[in-house]
């Protein structure tokens, strides 16, 4: 089989075989110079200890010759870096124990004209994809490609759509052009590690300082040669980087016509709209079981807790169903996305799903299928699998040997159970469907609601139609563009031309777009605040006449009250969060304790608002004992996080799981405060 790549795709090799060739270059000038400077400072060095035989003298010319070797080896270091993909919780199968399946990669890589893949893993995931550990010398020696498959792709896919994936997979190395691209991305990850993979050059540079006040002085000096070497790098990173996303995504382009070719454009096409739904069907199912781990529940069999989960989002999202499958088109999202601005993210790795489906559909290649059976058929000793799987997936969930969820029985749930389960607590963090999502995004919250008159020009109309929710979206994605057309103007974003509204503009038309767009916005509000008005008097109406005004008002006080200090809890939050960011660095041993001197005063602050947000009155049934538990220990004790000349990690994730306690319990007291409201004008209607 023969693909013609297209003129964009052989456009994008030419300009990232050319930003290389200019890296190239000027990495071979930076290393020539750091050849001259690593011989001058060895020859000083040792000219200084053989004239000055003292033991500063000693140290200090020792510390030049080091000082030139570190900068040579920064420079070089990426040759003996390897990219090692670990294999944990990926189960190895052989042609043996899953001859059905090995068969159809046998089909798709004969298809293709590539070679089988070196091993073959299955994994617990909704995905597949081709791997293999890479290294300098990958670009010169060939590597044999890897094949995982997820268990939870073939779990929602026909036998099929499963070949069109991994057909998908086999279509990036089945190309001599496709051969080129990655050789590009072996060069990129080479720039990346010299780049941003310092952390073992970083800490063994920090210990040789500690050593002697001689050492740091030189040293020091071939720190600041390297930051001066990493910023030219950067810039021509950048530049690299931009280009080769641009191939990244033509190569998708590419491998998405061979799995067309191989199995059909209605096959990938399916497909390929579903993984997005059946992964998140997929994570909330193993989530549901980590949220209840002090019940001790455990899956009967978490594949069929995934179909489940998938028939139960996909009625709720009003998808039709065909053969046990959800059918999700590309406008299955509109009702959501009301954004009118596109561009060309030039930094993305793939295309949109939408461009890619568009591009698959007009290939328009039929693939004649006698029957196409569910792709789990395939696998043989399925329970066995599934079970091996399951307990690698949850083999955290029971391994307290103390405590008060110790020795408790494990209760297996099967599917039926399982989604009752699931849909009661589904239902209890969630508005009620009287609301139609209006309030996803509206909060019922109407300042100084004193001032209103609320018994006069009550409008008698029906709310929460679909024109009401489509009003709160439209205004979210209308203040979202706002924000990314200042990035736009800003040089934030490298976009010179975008479309809006199906009309193409130029960077240099944006202040006349946001002073349009903004009078849009001003209108959109003062719509939806007006709406929110003649909501809150119908309700206070109906309150009264059936005798429950002042609990419906208090109820309104509560939440106006907790929406003031809202914003400001999470502004500390980001400015916390902000600030342990500067750990991300490379510090001295003073820098970092006195970072967490200073950070104390946070850190008071931080228990002070996780004590007061646990002994809300709304939190007494819905949080975990062993969060709770956890948070406490946290809060009743002083932590070291640094001590002499190491972090103490553990801490320090202690730490860090208090630190994203806070967002939690700031949004989970909001949306309990906001649901009680809802939950009596739920009960008014």
């Amino acid at each position: 089989m023969h693909i013609q790549t297209s003129p964009a795709f052989q456009r994008s090799v030419k300009k990232t075989l050319t930003s290389i060739l200019i890296f190239v270059i000027v990495y071979m000038l930076l290393l020539i110079a750091a050849i001259g400077l690593t011989i001058a400072l060895t020859y000083f060095g040792i000219h200084l200890i053989i004239e000055i035989p003292n033991l500063y003298i000693i140290l200090f010319g020792a510390g030049l010759i080091f000082a030139g070797l570190t900068i040579l080896f920064f420079l070089i270091k990426f040759i003996f870096s390897k990219n090692q993909n670990h294999t944990e919780g990926m189960f190895e199968i052989t042609a043996d124990m899953q001859p059905e399946l090995f068969q159809m990669i046998h089909e798709v890589v004969q298809e293709a004209g590539t070679d089988f893949p070196k091993k073959v893993f299955i994994t617990q995931e909704v995905n597949a994809s081709v791997f293999y550990n890479s290294s300098f010398w990958s670009m010169i020696i060939p590597v044999r490609k890897n094949l995982q498959i997820g268990m939870g792709l073939i779990n929602v896919l026909s036998k099929q759509e499963l070949k069109a994936i991994i057909a998908h997979e086999f279509g990036h190395f089945s190309q001599r052009s496709m051969k080129l691209g990655s050789y590009v991305y072996h060069v990129n990850q080479v720039i990346f590690n010299m780049l941003y993979n310092n952390e073992s050059f970083d800490r063994t540079i920090n210990r040789v300082t500690g050593w002697s006040n001689s050492l740091v002085i030189t040293l020091w000096g071939a720190i600041y040669a390297i930051r001066g070497i990493q910023w030219i790098l950067k810039k021509l990173y950048n530049f690299i980087n931009k280009n080769y996303m641009a191939l990244s995504r033509e190569m998708e382009f590419h491998a998405d016509e061979v799995a067309a070719h191989i199995a059909g454009s209605e096959a990938f096409s399916s497909s390929l709209m579903r993984l997005d739904f059946a992964d998140h069907a997929f994570n909330e199912a193993v989530q549901f079981y980590f949220n209840r781990s002090s019940e001790s529940f455990f899956p009967d069999d978490i594949y069929a807790d995934h179909q489940t989960m998938l028939r139960f989002l996909a009625k709720k999202n009003s998808y039709e169903m065909k053969d046990g499958m959800p059918l999700i088109d590309l406008d299955s999202n509109l009702k959501y996305d009301k954004s009118k601005l596109n561009f060309e993210n030039q930094w993305a790795s793939h295309p949109s799903t939408a461009d890619r489906v568009k591009k698959v559909r007009q290939l328009n290649i039929v693939k004649a299928v006698e029957e196409d059976s569910p792709a789990m058929d395939m696998i043989k000793d399925k329970d066995k699998v599934i079970s091996e799987i399951s307990d690698f997936l949850f083999k955290n969930l029971f391994l307290e040997d103390e405590g008060p969820n110790a020795n408790i029985p494990i209760v297996k749930l099967g599917a039926d159970e399982f989604i009752h389960k699931y849909e009661l607590a589904f239902n209890k963090g969630s508005f009620d469907k009287v609301f139609n999502e209006y309030y996803n995004l509206v909060t019922p919250v109407i300042s100084d609601y004193e001032k209103i008159d609320l018994d006069g020009n009550i409008l008698e109309r029906s709310y929460f139609s679909d024109e009401d929710t489509k009003l709160s979206y439209e205004l979210q994605a209308l203040r979202q563009d706002i924000g990314t057309l200042k990035s736009i103007q800003a040089k934030e974003i490298g976009v010179k031309t975008f479309d809006y509204d199906g009309i193409k503009f130029h960077r240099k038309a944006i202040p006349e777009l946001l002073e349009r767009l903004k009078k849009e916005e001003e209108s959109k509000a003062a719509e939806l605040d007006e709406l929110n008005i003649q909501i809150f008097k119908h309700f206070h109406h109906l309150a009264k006449t059936r005798n429950m005004e002042q609990e419906f008002l208090e109820a309104h006080l509560q939440l106006s009250a907790y929406d003031k200090i809202y914003e400001d809890q999470m502004n500390f939050y980001y400015e916390m969060n902000n600030k342990f960011s500067y750990l991300n660095q490379v510090l001295d041993y003073n820098q970092i304790e006195t970072f967490f001197i200073e950070f104390k005063v946070l850190e008071l602050r931080l228990k002070k608002e996780l004590k007061e947000l646990l002994e809300y009155p709304g939190f007494e049934n819905e949080l975990d004992k062993k969060y709770v538990e956890n948070l406490k220990k946290y809060m009743d004790k002083e932590w070291k996080y640094f001590m002499v000349s190491a972090y103490v990690d553990e801490n320090i994730m202690i730490l860090r799981e208090a630190m994203e306690a806070l967002p939690y319990l700031i949004y989970q007291r909001y949306f309990l405060q906001k649901k009680k409201i809802l939950t009596i004008q739920a009960d008014l209607m």
